[in-house]
C-alpha cells in the first residue's frame, strides 16, 4: 500500500503483536516491510496470510480496487486505534493458489514451480542440491526443511525418508504395504508421550524425535 506519509512510524515494532480482529493484518514480523518510493511516497507491506484469511483477501480483491482499498483501511484502523489510518493512495494485492516462502510481489511462479526447480536446480551438476524450508512440500518452517533434506538423502544416497508420527507419515516412493508395515512398528502418540515423560523433561528430544531422519 502507498501512502503520502508514514503513519506507522513508531508503531512498526509493535505491529506483529496486533492480531485477533476479524481478519489479521500485520501479524507476522517476517512479513512487515516498509520503504520509500521513487517520488518520496511511503510504501507499506500490510498483510501476509495463508489459508482462509488469504482466501478472504483474494475475494475482497476480486470485488475491485476500491473495495479492497476501503477494506484494508478499515482493518488497519481497527488494529491501530491510537492513530489515524488514512486511505491508501494505491493498493496492490497478489494471491497465489500455491504460495511458497516469501514471494516477490506479482511474480508468476507458484509453489509447485519452485519445488520442481529445486529438485534439480543445475541440470547435470549432480553435487548441487536445494534444501530448506523454502523448498519443501509442507508449510511453516521445520517440516518442509526436514522434508527437503530427506528428499536429497533419498535421491543421492538411497536413504528412505521416515517420520515417527502416524498421523503425518511421509515416505516417498513406498508402496502401500511398505507404508503399513512401517507404521505398525511405530509407537503410538500415547507411547511417545510416555517416553517423553520418562525422560524427565516431557519435552522435545532431537535424537529421539528427529535425529533418526539423518542416520
Amino acid at each position: 500500500a502507498v501512502y503520502e506519509e508514514a503513519w506507522w512510524e513508531g508503531l512498526l515494532e509493535d505491529m506483529h503483536y496486533r492480531s485477533g480482529f476479524e481478519h489479521r493484518f500485520l501479524a507476522l514480523p517476517c512479513a512487515v516491510a516498509s520503504g520509500v518510493g521513487e517520488k518520496g511516497e511511503r510504501v507499506l507491506h500490510t498483510a501476509f496470510e495463508i489459508g482462509e484469511k488469504a482466501e478472504w483477501l483474494r475475494d475482497t480483491c476480486d470485488k475491485g480496487h476500491d473495495m479492497f482499498q476501503v477494506a484494508m483501511q478499515r482493518e488497519l484502523q481497527d488494529l491501530f486505534p491510537e492513530v489515524h489510518v488514512p486511505l491508501a493512495l494505491e493498493v496492490q494485492c497478489q494471491f497465489w493458489e500455491s504460495g511458497w516462502h516469501a514471494q516477490k510481489a506479482h511474480h508468476p511462479y507458484e509453489r509447485h514451480d519452485v519445488f520442481k526447480w529445486a529438485k534439480d536446480p543445475l541440470p547435470g551438476a549432480n553435487d548441487v542440491f536445494m534444501i530448506g524450508e523454502a523448498y519443501g512440500e509442507g508449510s511453516a518452517w521445520v517440516e518442509p526443511a526436514l522434508q527437503s533434506a530427506a528428499r536429497v538423502l533419498e535421491k543421492v544416497w538411497g536413504v528412505p525418508p521416515r517420520v515417527r508420527d502416524r498421523e503425518n507419515f511421509v515416505w516417498w516412493g513406498a508402496t502401500e504395504e511398505e507404508t503399513l508395515q512401517y507404521l505398525r512398528g511405530l509407537p503410538t502418540p500415547e507411547e511417545r508421550a510416555g517416553a517423553s515423560d520418562r525422560r524427565g523433561e516431557g519435552g522435545f528430544d532431537f535424537d529421539d524425535d528427529i535425529g533418526h531422519l539423518f542416520t
